[in-house]
């Protein structure tokens, strides 16, 4: 990263001694306490001086790497540092000062691949192994390059109480967590990815703290917002009286993550509820706007994305077609691809899932469109205040003075905008990730409720659409163990966590005849470690199909060309050379592509100009598909897109993958004739993947 970093909070080791600097603007007097383990004073207290930007400072040349210490704040305390390196007995104990220094790179050169180049891999350090470390993460990292893997994108970091967490917990920004390692340990993981070409992304939460070891308002009240809340509890103020030194914070963490770790950008965490209602530009740009460019500041090819409900077109690139200007993110989640697919291979009608159809049309525009929702009204009787169901986040289930997750509520609001223009790249797509699995009661994934032809048929779209895919540890084998929540809170807190998770559930139908009290205990330790991957089920019989599968379909879409852009819900037949996606209808059957046959075709370009057409089925039962004079289902072929048609005229093609094949054996039947491809039988649900033949 630039050699011009000099970082400013926090304990800042400089060669030779410490600067130690806190912001508070309303403190009157702070003072540095040296501790030992056990956070006892071990020399007398130093005062640090205040300046007319409100932080407080002390240089002290004996303060050497390894040194504990905390700060009383008017006498009160001692706490530990809200800018701590590292909390090495916890987020409760002395804060250390760290020199990132020390760490002698291998591989500083490395160039961060372009968003739209990526498959992301989403990484839960503490369950990714059943070691739980960065140590052991790092042995891992030559499986993913093999499978085909390009980005990793790691859960929250940032230090939280207890031995194990989602990471959404975290109150100590600046330190990574102790639970999976040293520093030091963490920067050998990243740089080993670094040196197999894969990219390192860090999923970041700045819309609000955890409910335990937020130590803010020890220091002042002004850390978060007296206006604003979130689902999670108070948010931090953006747009307040002093917030300027809570933006400095935030976005001073995002340069310390990519300055001392070298990580290659950020997702950042449910960026609707960072709210920031300043009139923009002046005094400054929209947070996120500024967080973006401050990121993009270090190296413009960083990786900026966000997961965002409100389908916001403007958070993408730097200016909207047509004019306007836009907040500079490199893309956003796109959940809309994921309910989608949920919907026609699971059938979940509940909370959100029953705004989604499932039907190919509304896949086929989904992935045209980049999301489904562009400006829909959505009637949200019976809804959660944000749209989700059972989110995994103790500060949400656990509130014990306004239960608004049970609330009627009847309200019409409208999600989303305009996307034309963006880059297909742009928006990242799922089958399962963190929040998707392990919103489930049991944590359940796709793969353990639909059967491997379906999942398989799920796969291969989410792998060949232009969209940048998203794949969340253990689904390439269809791991058995599920991702559940957990946590390892206080006796107190972690009954209202418990407590909190399964009133989440109640109204849902699956506890109609089953109790509330089967769900896992987010408290207990073997909610956790039967969470954690089992590595060994990689080379079992019933799972090396799945593997195998994903890494053909990796293979493949590494040679596709993805130069595509989202369209207009007004753009009535949108066409791009490199893509082209459409539901299946059939001649004299205006409901062929309701959930019980929902058959789409998707044409990619590969990077020799061949066409690659796939073709998919999620219905649980045989389908033959005719495009011509062959036997079955005449699929109403002058309904295509053209450049469909076209492709399909031709008469030499390769098969490049089958799922069924790979699933359980039996070949889907294709036939070709003269004019091009001239039935394709399905035996079941599953995707064909044909590659024209050179001339």
């Amino acid at each position: 990263m630039s050699g011009t970093w000099q970082a400013f909070l926090g304990a800042v080791y400089t060669g030779s001694g410490t600067t130690f600097r806190v912001w508070s603007p309303t403190a009157s007097t702070i003072e540095l306490i040296f501790t030992d383990d056990k956070g006892e004073p071990m020399k007398d207290p130093v005062a640090l001086k205040k300046n007319e930007d409100n932080y407080w400072e002390a240089t002290v040349q004996s303060a050497q790497p390894g040194t504990l210490y905390k700060y009383k704040i008017d006498g009160k305390g001692p706490f530990p540092d809200l800018v701590s390196r590292f909390q090495p007995h916890g987020v409760h104990g002395p804060s250390m000062v760290v020199d990132p220094n020390a760490y002698k790179w291998s591989h500083k050169g490395f160039v961060t691949r372009n968003l739209r180049d990526c498959v992301i891999y989403e990484m839960h350090i503490g369950t990714f192994t059943q070691e739980g470390t960065y140590k052991a993460a790092a042995d891992k990292l030559d499986y993913l390059s093999d499978l085909g893997v390009t980005c990793i994108e790691i859960l929250p970091l940032a230090d939280w109480p207890g031995r194990w967490n989602w990471g959404y917990d975290g109150v100590a920004l600046y330190s990574p967590s102790r639970a999976y390692g040293t520093p030091d340990e963490l920067r050998a993981l990243i740089d080993k990815a670094h040196g197999l070409g894969l990219t390192v992304v860090l999923d970041a939460v700045y819309n609000h703290l955890g409910p335990d070891g937020n130590y803010t308002g020890c220091y002042t009240s002004e850390y978060m917002s007296s206006t604003h809340n979130t689902p999670w509890g108070q948010a931090l103020n953006l747009d307040g009286k002093h917030s300027a030194g809570v933006r400095r914070f935030l976005l001073e963490n995002s340069l310390y993550w990519l300055n001392e770790y070298h990580f290659d950008g950020f997702r950042f965490d449910a960026t609707h509820a960072l709210v920031d209602d300043c009139e923009h530009p002046a005094p400054h740009p929209h947070f996120l706007e500024e967080l973006a460019s401050t990121i993009h500041g270090v190296d413009s090819g960083l990786i900026v994305t966000g997961e965002d409900e409100r389908n916001l077109a403007k958070m993408v690139g730097e200016k909207r077609p047509g004019g306007g200007d836009a907040w500079g993110f490199n893309g956003v989640w796109s959940d809309d691809f994921h309910h989608q697919v949920r919907v026609v291979t699971a059938g979940d009608n509940e909370s959100y899932f029953r705004f989604f159809s499932g039907t190919a049309d509304d896949i086929a525009t989904t992935i045209k469109q980049g999301w489904w929702y562009v400006g829909q009204q959505l009637d949200m009787v019976n809804v959660a205040d944000d749209a989700e169901p059972a989110q995994a986040d103790e500060q949400k289930v656990s509130d014990t003075d306004k239960d608004t997750k049970t609330e009627k509520k009847e309200e019409k609001k409208t999600r989303g905008s305009d996307p034309k223009g963006i880059p297909h790249g742009a928006f990242v797509v799922c089958i399962q990730n963190h929040d998707q699995v392990g919103n489930r009661p049991d944590g359940d994934r796709l793969h353990h409720v639909v059967p491997p032809t379906q999942y398989l048929a799920a796969s291969a779209l989410m792998l060949l659409a232009p969209q940048t895919p998203l794949l969340f540890q253990g689904q390439e084998w269809a791991c058995s163990t599920p991702f559940c929540f957990f946590t390892d809170h206080n006796q107190d807190l972690g009954k209202l966590v418990t407590e909190g998770r399964r009133r989440e559930f109640k109204d849902f139908s699956a506890f109609a005849k089953r109790s509330i009290e089967s769900i896992p205990d987010p408290q207990a330790e073997k909610t956790f470690r039967n969470s954690c991957l089992k590595w060994e089920e990689a080379q079992a019989k019933e799972h090396v199909a799945v593997l195998q599968a994903y890494k053909q379909l990796l293979a493949l879409r590494k040679t596709l060309v993805n130069n595509s852009v989202a369209s207009s819900p007004t753009d009535k037949s949108p066409e791009f050379e490199a893509m082209s996606v459409s539901a299946l209808h059939f001649e004299n059957d205006n409901t062929a592509t309701k959930k019980g046959t929902p058959c789409l075709a998707l044409l990619r370009k590969d990077n020799t100009g061949r066409s690659v057409l796939a073709l998919f089925n999620f219905a649980n039962a045989p389908v033959s598909l005719s495009f011509g004079s062959g036997e079955g289902a005449k699929v109403n072929v002058s309904s295509l897109p053209s450049a469909i048609q076209s492709a399909m005229l031709s008469s030499q093609w390769d098969v490049l993958v089958d799922t069924s094949a790979l699933s359980n054996g039996a070949k889907t039947n294709i036939a070709f004739g003269e004019s091009g491809v001239s039935t394709v039988a399905f035996h079941n649900a599953g995707a064909v993947v044909l590659c024209s033949k050179r001339a």
